[in-house]
């Protein structure tokens, strides 16, 4: 663990399942945005397509959508050809993700006793686009192709295995004067020293925690021992604490390339030096998407662990 919080590194995200990044061309013509991603978990998986963008008022593409809390000022990208294939012949045409999506409950037996319809916060309207029947498998390559207005964009990535999470420990901390003392959450696992390995964490849980953390094993070579996802930057300062007392969080481990880790690490770069993410300048992330697109195509092996946050008053 030496160097730990040296290559722990917090990026700027939404806190939410996606990942949505401001993106500000005051003078230049908006560029396609693209956020992919392949998992090996159950599907759907989501390419989400938007455009560059000069403002970041909240826009409103369908009237009929009255909850503001979606909209968060981007520009969907509808009627694109979204296409999704593998190395070993797999072929998924992605749909529009639907706007609305039934949730049900159930009674203790497991049973639907009622259901009621709400709107999907990836729809369509937001750009979303869903697979069919792909679903990710380690040590395979994926290809994305991209078809709008006449212009076609690429991107290939590998998905790399992921060791699993041996367990989550916490430790008690003394909060500060006047401040409530708290619980700081920490998991444990085992990373290969024979290869080079890079993580992308996500973290959801209430109390306003950060949403994204990229580790590289570059100067670790051992076992992962009690490492604080939740620790690092924000851009907000209300975004960098814990899950609160009492409440469900879930802390999830994914595998990324080298090429998806410097992304996200120049992510976090761009934000410390000017204050926004994407500029009209040479500093830009590196996007893995050719023909001139913005954003990202990953291929993530997945883990996740969840649990209730502690109250200090059970220590």
């Amino acid at each position: 663990m030496k160097n730990i919080l040296n290559i722990l590194i917090i990026i700027l995200s939404l806190v939410s399942c996606t990942e949505e990044f401001p993106i500000e061309f005051p003078n230049s013509k908006p560029k396609l945005v693209v956020e992919g991603v392949v998992t090996d978990q159950h599907g759907p998986n989501n390419v989400r397509l938007t455009l560059s963008k000069s403002t970041f008022a909240p826009q409103n593409p369908n009237d009929t959508i009255q909850d503001t809390w979606l909209l968060d000022g981007f520009e969907p990208v509808l009627g694109a050809l979204v296409v999704i294939s593998d190395n070993e012949g797999s072929i998924d045409t992605l749909v529009n993700s639907p706007d609305s999506i039934y949730n049900y409950n159930r009674n203790m037996e497991g049973n639907i006793v009622d259901s009621f319809k709400t709107i999907n916060p990836k729809g369509h309207f937001l750009g979303y686009y869903q697979t069919s029947t792909l679903r990710g498998k380690v040590g395979n390559t994926y290809y994305l192709k991209i078809v709008w207005q006449g212009k076609e964009y690429t991107s290939s990535c590998f998905m790399p295995p992921v060791p699993k999470i041996d367990s989550l420990t916490y430790s008690f901390t003394h909060g500060a004067t006047g401040k409530e003392d708290y619980y700081v959450p920490h998991i444990w696992f085992k990373d290969n020293p024979a290869t080079e390995n890079y993580y992308l964490f996500s973290t959801t849980g209430s109390g306003g925690v950060w949403a994204r953390a990229v580790l590289s094993d570059e100067n670790i070579k051992t076992n992962i021992v009690g490492l604080d996802v939740f620790k690092g930057e924000s851009p907000d300062w209300w975004m960098n604490g814990y899950p609160s007392a009492g409440s469900f969080y879930k802390i999830t481990m994914n595998s990324v390339t080298k090429e998806i880790f410097d992304y996200y690490k120049a992510l976090i770069s761009q934000f410390r030096n000017d204050g926004g993410v994407y500029t009209p300048s040479p500093a830009s992330p590196p996007s893995n998407i050719s023909n001139g697109a913005l954003g990202y195509f990953r291929a993530s092996a997945v883990q996740r662990v969840e649990d209730i946050m502690p109250y200090p008053s059970l220590k």
